[in-house]
Order: C-alpha cells, then structure tokens, then sequence
C-alpha cells in the first residue's frame, strides 16, 4: 500500500487540521488509485481536515478518479491551486463534478499556494 501511495507522490500534514497533498509527476487518479489515497488520508487523519494540492498539466484524474476523490466524512474542504489556463479549466470540472457529489463541502480554486493557506486557515 505503501508503494502505491508513492506514485500519487507525497504528503505534508501542516496541522492536525490540514493536509497538503504534492502530487507525482504523471500522477494518474482513477477508481483505482483513488481508492488507495482515501485509505491513506482514513489512516493518517483523525480529525475533520482541509486538503491543499496542485492541479497540474501532467496530472490526469479519469471520471470515477474525480467523483470519488475523498470519499470520506472527514475530508473538510479542498483548496486547489491551478496556475496554467489549462490546469484552471481541469479543476473547474473537477470541482463542478464533486460539488454534486458533497454539495456541502467547500471547494475553491486559486492562483497561489499563499491565497489557498489564507482561505484555508479560515475554516
């Protein structure tokens, strides 16, 4: 599980209450892949957290990927930081799709990792 993990890349946990996810080069979320990083974060978190990630070009998140991304209660809200037009539109869809899925958990997208912190540490 360990190794399967690692291909999503790594994990910082800045507090108990956020969890900032640096995905791998190439990184590929599906049903598959989604499943082993919401074991990771069900195993590694114990309070309600915040979950900060860059959205990049290279990164390739299939539907199922998308819809069942934190598929857990405790997974608070999403920040997303998207700096290419590309990487903007992806996360617009993305956060389209899990609005739908958790019409309650808030889900931002933004240009700087700073701006992400700020709205994040005000949850």
């Amino acid at each position: 599980m360990t190794e399967d993990i690692q291909e999503l890349g790594s994990f910082k946990h800045h507090s108990d209450h956020l969890v900032e996810w640096i995905p791998a080069t190439d990184a590929e979320v599906d049903s598959t892949t989604q499943l082993v990083f919401n074991h990771w974060l069900q195993l590694n978190t114990t309070k309600p957290f915040a979950l900060l990630f860059e959205w990049r070009d290279d990164n390739y998140f299939d539907f199922d990927g998308i819809r069942n991304f934190g598929n857990q209660h405790r997974l608070k809200a999403i920040a997303m930081i998207a700096t290419s037009r590309f990487a903007r539109l992806s996360a617009e869809s993305f956060v389209e799709i899990n609005t739908i899925a958790f019409p309650s958990r808030p889900m931002r997208i933004f240009n700087s990792r700073d701006s992400a912190l700020t709205w994040l540490n005000t949850l």
